[in-house]
């Protein structure tokens, strides 16, 4: 979709990355490296590194807060799942953002 768009990717956010158990341990419930993956071949697609911005842990609290309308990073701020978000959304408002890739909208117009 960003191809035909022409739009640049940023990085790659891996949603249910892992489930933290009650021991603490954690458990990969949908394998692992998948957002790796995609990384390299986006990368490879399109020329210029693609990376993992973040892994975001499977938390019910997080599904909870959506359908409530309440962020997980507004009202569990110290869970696992907020603190990556968190790390996610700084590494984003760092980038700079230059006009390379950004649709212009111009509608080209036969008298003015």
């Amino acid at each position: 979709m960003a191809s035909m768009m022409h739009q640049r990717v940023v990085g790659v956010v891996e949603n249910m990355s892992y489930l933290t158990l009650p021991d603490g341990s954690t458990m990969e419930v949908f394998g692992s490296g998948g957002g790796d993956r995609v990384a390299a071949t986006l990368s490879q697609r399109f020329g210029y590194d693609v990376r993992v911005l973040g892994r975001i842990p499977l938390d019910p609290s997080l599904r909870e807060g959506g359908d409530a309308g309440k962020p997980i990073v507004d009202s569990d701020p110290t869970s696992v799942a907020a603190v990556e978000l968190v790390k996610v959304a700084e590494d984003l408002i760092g980038r700079g953002r230059g006009p390379a890739g950004m649709q212009l909208g111009l509608t080209p117009s036969a008298k003015f």
